[in-house]
Formats: C-alpha cells, structure tokens, sequence
C-alpha cells in the first residue's frame, strides 16, 4: 500500500521507524513531531499544503491534534493506534477541515494476533467475542 501512494497522504505514527520505509520507497514528505518548533511545523505544513513533491506527510498522532489544518489531504493512514480512541480520531480530523474538497478515507493498520488487534476490534464493536 505505501509503494501506492499518491500525493496528498499524512501519515500518523507514534514510531521514528516509519521513516526507514518512507526512505527505502524513496518517497519525499516533511515530518512534524514533538521535537519540531512552531516555525519549522508551519513551514512544512505549508509545504505539504501547497507543493506537489510531497506525496505524504509524517507525524505523530500527538502533534496532529494540535491546529493542523491538512486539506490537501485525501488518506489519513495511521500506522500505530493510539490505545485512546479519540487520539486518533483527533488526529484523522485535521483532514476533515473547513476548506476540504475531496472524500477522506482513514486507514488504521494493525497487526494481527497481538493484543492491538483486540483492542481495535473492542474499541470498533463492543465485545472481543470470548
């Protein structure tokens, strides 16, 4: 799914080891994290907003709560859910802003057979079946 990519898809991760798979793909994208200052988080989002060489942006589900505004945005894929619901549900609403002109679809990869996957599953359903 990350060799498909196409432009305008932030990426939510809690990990810096996303960044190897962005690198090996080749993919150019500014990167927002907590370590980021206000000038520079503007700038790259900015840059993400309005410069086509940036086919995804990578960020933290924690600083994507915070007054990003990503209607260049089209996919929100968040590679590592947060255990709080609405972190993530914050996150995947800055690209559903005032000012959004295409559908939003939200991707949460999870792996199978680990306790996320019965979180997810609790979180989304109610129960965990048994």
């Amino acid at each position: 799914m990350l060799s498909e990519i196409h432009p305008c898809h932030p990426l939510f991760a809690h990990d810096k080891v996303e960044i190897c798979v962005l690198k090996r793909l080749g993919i150019t994208y500014p990167r927002i994290d907590g370590q980021t200052d206000v000038h520079a988080r503007n700038d790259r989002v900015q840059k993400f907003q309005t410069d086509s060489q940036y086919s995804c942006m990578l960020l933290t589900t924690k600083v994507g709560g915070y007054g990003l505004n990503l209607t260049s945005a089209d996919r929100v894929i968040i590679l590592d859910p947060a255990w709080n619901p609405a972190v993530d549900m914050q996150a995947v609403d800055r690209a559903h802003r005032i000012g959004q002109e295409r559908e939003v679809k939200t991707y949460r990869l999870i792996m199978s057979g680990l306790i996320e996957e019965w979180v997810m599953y609790y979180l989304f359903w109610g129960d965990v079946g048994g």
